[in-house]
Protein backbone atom coordinates (compact mmCIF):
# COMPACT_ATOMS: atom_id res chain seq x y z
CA UNK A 1 0.00 0.00 0.00
CA UNK A 2 1.22 3.50 -0.79
CA UNK A 3 0.43 4.82 2.71
CA UNK A 4 2.62 2.14 4.32
CA UNK A 5 5.47 2.91 1.92
CA UNK A 6 5.23 6.61 2.71
CA UNK A 7 5.21 5.84 6.45
CA UNK A 8 8.42 3.81 6.04
CA UNK A 9 9.96 6.63 4.00
CA UNK A 10 9.21 9.14 6.77
CA UNK A 11 11.15 6.89 9.14
CA UNK A 12 14.08 5.90 6.97
CA UNK A 13 14.65 8.81 4.59
CA UNK A 14 13.35 11.76 6.61
CA UNK A 15 14.70 10.33 9.87
CA UNK A 16 11.62 10.64 12.08
CA UNK A 17 11.73 8.25 15.01
CA UNK A 18 8.00 8.10 15.62
CA UNK A 19 5.49 7.80 12.79
CA UNK A 20 2.12 6.45 13.95
CA UNK A 21 -0.19 4.73 11.49
CA UNK A 22 -1.91 7.31 9.29
CA UNK A 23 -5.61 7.97 9.36
CA UNK A 24 -7.71 7.78 6.22
CA UNK A 25 -9.66 10.97 5.59
CA UNK A 26 -12.87 10.17 3.76
CA UNK A 27 -15.47 12.19 1.92
CA UNK A 28 -19.21 12.05 2.60
CA UNK A 29 -19.55 8.97 0.40
CA UNK A 30 -16.93 7.04 2.36
CA UNK A 31 -14.19 7.15 -0.26
CA UNK A 32 -10.65 7.81 0.94
CA UNK A 33 -9.54 11.25 -0.24
CA UNK A 34 -6.13 11.32 1.47
CA UNK A 35 -4.19 9.95 4.41
CA UNK A 36 -3.24 12.17 7.33
CA UNK A 37 0.28 11.44 8.58
CA UNK A 38 2.10 12.62 11.66
CA UNK A 39 5.84 12.35 12.22
CA UNK A 40 7.87 13.38 15.23
CA UNK A 41 11.29 13.16 16.78
CA UNK A 42 9.70 13.03 20.25
CA UNK A 43 7.80 9.95 21.48
CA UNK A 44 5.41 11.97 23.65
CA UNK A 45 4.08 13.81 20.59
CA UNK A 46 3.45 10.52 18.80
CA UNK A 47 1.50 9.18 21.79
CA UNK A 48 -0.71 12.27 21.87
CA UNK A 49 -1.47 11.99 18.15
CA UNK A 50 -2.14 8.26 18.42
CA UNK A 51 -4.80 9.00 21.04
CA UNK A 52 -6.39 11.62 18.78
CA UNK A 53 -6.28 9.32 15.74
CA UNK A 54 -7.81 6.46 17.76
CA UNK A 55 -10.73 8.67 18.82
CA UNK A 56 -11.33 9.67 15.19
CA UNK A 57 -11.15 6.05 13.97
CA UNK A 58 -13.84 5.01 16.45
CA UNK A 59 -16.40 7.45 14.95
Amino acid sequence: MIAEAFQKRLRKVAGFGWVPAPIAMKNTKGAVVYYLFFASHKPVAAHIVEDIFDKYRSL
